[in-house]
């Protein structure tokens, strides 16, 4: 896969070459892969102000606790603290239940806050049947977020 750097409001990041790419009112970003999938797989980016004090674990866990609520079948599958090695952020993946085409939903999503902006980074991919498939898409989530870098 080939990748190329993509410059948006306040960050950088590589993206895969084919995929698309858009923004919205309520993301700054979003880069879909192309082709015929049940659920697109895509990751979005969203930035907002927060007021002074505000840490990604706060945000982090209001995410949570809204998405138990709001997701069926709703499993945290893995999470990790970047502040633990000095870092200004987290990652969690987990996956849910979709009721209207009762499809299992795989995201990742990231956490940080650098001065009083709020950065979200949001993949999502279906539960695919081609393993390798999902493997791919997870490695290429995997390294759009390593490559995420705030210029803020």
């Amino acid at each position: 896969m080939q990748y190329m750097s993509f410059q948006g409001p306040n960050f950088t990041m590589e993206v895969p070459t084919n995929w698309l790419v858009s923004a919205s009112p309520q993301f700054q970003a979003i880069f879909v892969k192309p082709g015929d999938y049940s659920i697109s797989p895509n990751l979005v980016i969203s930035l907002r102000p927060v007021e002074v004090g505000v840490t990604y674990k706060a945000v982090a866990e209001s995410a949570r606790e809204a998405q138990a609520q709001q997701y069926p079948e709703y499993e945290v599958t893995a999470e990790v603290d970047y502040g633990a090695a000095g870092g200004t952020g987290m990652m969690r993946h987990y996956k849910w239940l979709n009721a209207d085409s009762d499809e299992l939903v795989m995201q990742a999503q990231a956490f940080f806050v650098v001065g009083q902006l709020l950065f979200t980074l949001t993949a999502t991919r279906g539960n695919e049947p081609d393993k390798a498939e999902a493997i791919e898409l997870d490695n290429t989530f995997k390294y759009m977020i390593e490559t995420f870098r705030i210029t803020a």
